[in-house]
């Protein structure tokens, strides 16, 4: 295959590539295994029992395929056999085939929740759940302080796209796929799904997306390169945003600010001094947007409020009168704009931290505040 084994592509932390095209890889893996294990028929079963990364090739659409048959098996009616000598590769082999030389369909299942793992977190990332899996104090929290880290991980990695837009389609797959791996690695047989389990999961999934994205399509970014993260063609709004000279780093988010790098308050002992930011929508949504400041030195207005789509406003933004200059005129004083998507007919009196907190995705622009002094 073109681009080789699934293994040149994972990091330490995860996937190389963007999270669309990581998810194509892990849809395709699952793919390709319930196909193996549909086999010839109902009564023929095969079995690769030594699924890895290593022997999952990558074509030059980054479609997957399961290579390296040499340890497989075709198997008749019974779907549990035992075998004289456990063959595999360590890690990647379930505890009932290295305890008791157990075969099933459940075999390769377990490699690939490992595989999902490795994708998703890398190796460190799997090695660290199985022991906490393994130790007595193993809880749900665990599992979804795993699920919670791994989306973390991959938000601050798509953010750092241009042109990318993270929002609840995004959450909705790593949530899915990592709740899928959780579940291949499962220490009882019988808990692991079958194949056709996970695959009927992912269409699922993948319908629910597409419905999503009919009434809110996302913007169109540059696809990845295959070797390294990188833009080959610009989005219209990635255009747009530096026609008008907007931060890079806002250009994937719904809400762009101006100015977009530091808001610059004119500086006068015990006068009060006041400065503008304009809020632009680009989304085709309304969005629900909440100004943080210092209400103690600060005042904005409106400090909250609902942007129709594709729609600007103007925030007035008052240093309070302030005694004396602080020294060197520093400031370390932040303002934080916070932005997300919401229903026609959504009040701005219900945009609180709470509701923001329970947000599903929500945009932040933090912007230093800089003072200058007046001549």
């Amino acid at each position: 295959m073109k681009l080789g084994s699934l293994s040149k592509h994972i990091s330490d932390e995860s996937c190389e590539y963007d999270w669309p095209t990581t998810y194509k890889i892990i849809k395709g893996t699952c793919e390709g295994l319930h196909h193996l294990h549909k086999g010839r028929g109902e009564k023929n079963y095969i079995y690769h029992l030594d699924l890895k990364p290593d022997n999952i090739l990558l074509d030059e659409n980054l479609v997957p395929k399961i290579g390296d048959f040499g340890l497989s098996r075709l198997f008749g009616d019974s779907k549990t056999h035992e075998t004289s000598k456990t063959k595999g590769t360590i890690g990647f082999m379930p505890p009932e085939y290295i305890n008791n030389a157990k075969v099933t369909p459940k075999n390769d299942v377990f490699s690939l929740g490992v595989i999902i793992f490795y994708i998703l977190a890398g190796k460190k990332g799997y090695d660290d759940y199985s022991d906490a899996l393994r130790s007595q104090n193993y809880s749900p929290n665990i599992r979804q302080g795993f699920i919670e880290s791994v989306k973390d991980y991959w938000k601050k990695k798509m953010e750092a796209i241009v042109g990318y837009r993270w929002d609840k389609t995004d959450i909705l797959g790593i949530t899915k796929c990592a709740e899928i791996a959780i579940s291949c690695v499962h220490a009882e047989r019988d808990s692991r799904p079958s194949t056709m389990a996970i695959v009927g999961d992912l269409n699922k999934l993948d319908a629910q997306i597409e419905e999503i994205l009919k009434n809110d399509p996302k913007p169109l970014i540059g696809v990845v390169q295959y070797e390294k993260l990188t833009l080959l063609e610009s989005s219209p709004i990635v255009v747009e945003a530096i026609k008008e000279k907007m931060s890079v780093a806002d250009s994937g988010k719904d809400i762009v600010v101006d100015p977009s790098l530091e808001l610059r308050f004119p500086f006068e002992p015990k006068r009060d001094m006041p400065c503008c930011l304009q809020l632009t929508n680009k989304a085709a949504s309304f969005i629900a947007f909440n100004i943080n400041l210092r209400q103690d030195k600060y005042l904005a207005q409106p400090n909250k409020g609902i942007l129709p789509p594709c729609s600007k406003c103007y925030i007035t933004l008052t240093l309070k009168a302030q005694e004396e200059a602080p020294p060197g005129m520093k400031c370390l004083d932040m303002a934080i704009v916070q932005a997300t998507r919401v229903a026609q007919g959504f009040m701005s009196d219900k945009i609180t931290e709470d509701f923001l907190k329970k947000a599903s995705a929500v945009d932040e622009v933090t912007l230093p505040i800089v003072y200058v002094p007046l001549q």
